[in-house]
């Protein structure tokens, strides 16, 4: 009887030692909730240092999910922008006389041969299209072939055995680097015999249309929640109009102006993104595409009620990605980095400073996509 006693005012006092136990540490728990700081009103919690998940005008802000938690901002940059006449807008295709279309128009048939992309991109645009269609397609043309397996048999994939199909090669690749690879090849073919334009500013123009191709696609998708158009081909294109830019006659002597629009204008009496837009009519590519890319210099001159709504956003997205890359030390033709007007960034609910967009994951997928394009990193 005494034992039993005894083993009854041990288990109540065990007992009483872990009430006391829990009290003591649900006490310092509010103690410490009633002294912390509560976070200013208005601010992003969700994701300590990452972009900021903005939509478009009306649409309800998309929560980051855990794995994208992990996107912290790139280190700091400088960014040193460059001024130029705040009164002064892109001229407009509609503006141009039947002379300079007709020269434009002779340019394409004869340089512009871009057959095999313009199919490829097709035929990938297409949901009757299938990985062994593409690369039945990439067969037919053996020196292309050759370019895409060199590029996944490169040290820089480092892969433990040789590919020798290209219907492998479709696949490790990617539909996205296909087509930089593809466009890249055209481009040489098309300017083999000119002597407009050296080898390194080439590589420079390419890396930097590869660069915002995949800026762009990053941002429409992970900032601005745009999937209606293919941000990735649009952003290849942006600039493909510079390519034939010094090709056209009459060229005037150079204007001394710091924006590369104003100086194009002055010159040639057309502007890169102008001759783009063509040269996207020509190729019979959707319609939206050409406009867009005539488009995406506007931000950086005219406030948003000159672009059409339907081309506001697409427009924006590729001028600030062309903005970062520029940033990025992915220069293309010029160096110059201009500012884009602040309405922009308020319309879509973003920060006008790109410093809070850079993201540390951004920066390595824009230098991923270069490594695969530039042979000279990639051999």
């Amino acid at each position: 009887m005494v034992n039993l006693t005894i083993v009854f005012i041990f288990i109540i006092g065990f007992i009483g030692s872990a009430l006391l136990l829990i009290m003591n540490t649900m006490s310092r728990s509010l103690q410490r909730i009633a002294t912390e700081p509560i976070p200013p009103a208005g601010r992003d919690h969700t994701a300590l240092g990452s972009a900021r998940p903005l939509n478009k005008p009306g649409q309800t802000a998309r929560i980051i999910q855990p794995e994208e938690a992990t996107e912290r901002v790139a280190p700091p940059l400088t960014i040193n922008y460059a001024s130029f006449p705040g009164n002064w807008s892109p001229a407009s295709v509609t503006n141009l006389d039947k002379e300079k279309i007709t020269e434009i128009n002779t340019l394409l048939k004869k340089f512009m041969d871009l057959r095999a992309w313009i199919g490829l991109n097709s035929m990938m645009r297409s949901a009757h299209s299938d990985v062994n269609d593409i690369a039945r397609h990439l067969s037919t043309m053996p020196l292309l072939s050759e370019k895409i397996l060199q590029t996944i048999n490169s040290s820089y994939f480092g892969l433990s055995t040789r590919v020798e199909s290209v219907e492998r090669a479709v696949t490790l690749l990617g539909y996205d680097n296909l087509k930089s690879i593809v466009l890249e090849n055209g481009l040489h073919v098309a300017f083999a015999d000119q002597d407009k334009m050296d080898q390194e500013t080439f590589n420079r123009q390419w890396l930097h249309a590869t660069a915002v191709a995949t800026c762009a696609q990053y941002l429409a998708t992970r900032l601005i929640q745009d999937r209606d158009h293919d941000y990735y081909t649009l952003g290849l294109l942006h600039d493909i109009g510079g390519y034939l830019l010094p090709l056209l006659k009459n060229a005037g002597p150079v204007f001394p102006a710091r924006h590369p629009v104003i100086r194009e204008e002055k010159r040639y009496g057309i502007n890169h993104a102008q001759l783009g837009g063509l040269i996207i009519n020509n190729w019979h590519l959707p319609e939206n595409a050409a406009a867009i890319i005539e488009y995406h210099h506007h931000p950086q001159f005219c406030p948003p009620a000159e672009i059409p709504a339907r081309f506001l956003t697409p427009a924006f997205i590729l001028c600030l990605a062309d903005t970062i890359c520029k940033i990025l030390d992915y220069p293309g033709r010029n160096k110059e980095i201009f500012p884009i007007r602040g309405e922009y960034f308020k319309v879509h609910g973003l920060s006008d400073n790109p410093q809070e967009i850079i993201t540390a994951d951004l920066v390595a997928r824009i230098d991923k996509a270069c490594r695969t394009v530039d042979y000279r990193k990639a051999a």
